[in-house]
């Protein structure tokens, strides 16, 4: 999660407090500490229209410190689609990256990493295959204001493996330390994609973390254009632990 990131800068260490990439949109550019093996799992319920639902149970990132430059990553989601008529429920495309520090924080220089996952098609429920594979990437950066404040953003793109046309992406969001153990997160993102019109929302929750290697979060958002009817709500559990 993006404000928890600011600890480990004040603190300095290398295996301090868990950092997160959920429940915002915002990546975060920290990296897992070498060594460790990490999961962020989440359930996920989304109002798509006035017709169609989605439930993900669960959504899961699975990450592991290669050094402390690089990480490897692996995503997987089952997916519930509800609609009028009837449900359809799978595995959707694996997707397999990494993440990939570019440059540590220094004066007014974010930090900043490097995501990339690829999603293969044939790793996915029969009936929620694509005819190719669908890359994304995003360049995650993070300014930390104060030893509570910080602000962080990312840009980036993605295919859906159904059309050569890319999405673009952007997210905005501010963390706020409350203590030690508790924060929060406002946010405004968006997909662009190439040809189609695009949608922006807006999102904010909270996340608690029992002892360093543990983090709870629940989160919510919406979308801001009002005829819109989307909304969202998630839940999850973060563990790190050595290996």
């Amino acid at each position: 999660m993006l404000c928890l990131g600011l600890t480990t800068k004040v603190y300095g260490q290398l295996s301090g407090p868990i950092q997160t990439d959920r429940p915002d949109q915002t990546e975060s550019p920290y990296l897992v500490p070498p060594g460790h093996l990490q999961f962020e799992m989440g359930c996920n319920y989304a109002h798509e229209s006035h017709s169609t639902a989605s439930l993900q149970m669960p959504t899961s990132l699975w990450k592991y410190g290669i050094n402390d430059r690089v990480e490897c990553r692996a995503i997987a989601e089952i997916n519930a689609l509800i609609g009028t008529s009837g449900s359809q429920t799978g595995l959707l495309p694996m997707q397999l990256g990494f993440k990939a520090t570019l440059w540590n924080a220094k004066a007014w220089l974010p930090e900043a990493a490097f995501i990339a996952h690829v999603a293969l098609p044939q790793w996915a429920s029969r009936d929620l295959t694509s005819p190719f594979i669908a890359p994304n990437f995003r360049f995650t950066f993070q300014h930390v204001i104060s030893q509570r404040l910080s602000i962080g953003y990312n840009l980036g793109a993605q295919w859906d493996g159904e059309s050569p046309e890319p999405t673009c992406i952007y997210t905005l969001a501010t963390g706020y330390a409350i203590s030690q153990k508790w924060s929060c997160y406002a946010e405004i993102y968006g997909f662009v994609p190439q040809y189609t019109g695009s949608t922006h929302r807006a999102d904010g929750g909270v996340a608690f973390q029992p002892s360093p290697h543990r983090q709870f979060d629940l989160s919510g958002g919406m979308a801001l254009i009002p005829t819109l009817p989307f909304y969202f709500f998630s839940l999850g559990y973060s563990h790190r632990f050595a290996l």
